[in-house]
């Protein structure tokens, strides 16, 4: 078990991103949908978390898709809910954005989305089966599990603190705390904290983790051949230029063609690029 000389407010900061991020904009706009809901139940206006939360019949009978996608950002007006939402919010700040500087911003976003949609989908068959047909799902606790346990997956070693208090291992951390949400779905269930969802969401999750050996090897290789690709077409690009330099020596600019005044507009760029890449 990792001391607490191994957990130093350094090394917790350290997994914090310091720039804009997609898991940053997340946990922004899960604020503010969570801040809409409590406006909008205390000035009696329109149910803001109904709109978007999920229900097979609504989703599939009404073809409403979008409750899909949308009901992790359906939140419930409650305190236990916003407690939840504060400790799991706060863990996943910390390893979605380690996550997203390992994978990209683009990639992040896609898996996040794609474990809710598993998530209800997940949530949908068991009611198109005939069980708990008013159960509904909210919020964002299934694809939040989902990035815990890639995390851990990835890092399984890595000292963490549980529940901000006891020092563990990340692999220990998210069982436990996987555990503890699990069962806080199950006897909030009325509120709309749907543990098929969570648990749909997160094996898909783990579904992914197995494959992302593969995905890390697919995403190199195809950025490997894009930077092949770009310093071909670079190298000659500067090979012409020379070129065309010493036919404005000899006969001015006026004797250029288009296509050679565009390859020393592109020459530019590329020159610019080197400099500011130099610069950094």
């Amino acid at each position: 078990m990792p001391t607490w000389d191994e957990i130093t407010p350094y090394t917790e900061r350290s997994t914090f991103a310091k720039h804009a991020s997609v898991t940053n904009a997340l946990l922004v706009v899960h604020a503010a949908a969570f801040a809409c809901a409590a406006a909008m139940r205390y000035l009696n206006l329109a149910d803001f978390a109904g709109a978007l939360e999920f229900k097979a019949g609504a989703a599939l009978d009404r073809l409403e898709l979008w409750r899909f996608l949308t009901f992790p950002f359906a939140h419930s007006v409650e305190v236990g809910p916003l407690i939840a939402f504060i400790l799991l919010g706060w863990m996943f700040h910390g390893a979605g954005n380690e996550l997203e500087k390992e994978w990209g911003s683009g990639r992040l976003l896609a898996f996040f989305a794609g474990t809710a949609l598993y998530g209800a989908v997940g949530h949908a068959l068991l009611q198109k089966a005939g069980a708990f047909p008013t159960l509904k799902a909210r919020e964002f606790y299934g694809p939040v599990m989902a990035v815990l346990l890639v995390h851990a997956l990835r890092h399984p070693g890595r000292a963490t603190l549980l529940l901000l208090i006891v020092p563990v291992r990340a692999v220990t951390a998210f069982w436990a705390v996987f555990s503890l949400t699990l069962l806080y779905a199950v006897l909030t269930h009325d509120l709309g904290s749907s543990p098929v969802a969570v648990a749909a969401a997160a094996g898909a999750g783990w579904v992914y983790s197995r494959l992302d050996p593969r995905l890390d090897r697919l995403f190199e290789s195809l950025q490997t051949r894009a930077a092949r690709s770009q310093f071909l077409e670079e190298f000659e690009v500067r090979r012409e230029v020379d070129g065309i330099l010493e036919k404005i020596q000899r006969s001015g600019m006026d004797s250029l063609t288009r296509r050679e005044r565009r390859l020393l507009k592109r020459a530019s760029r590329i020159f610019q690029s080197d400099a500011r890449r130099s610069h950094e």
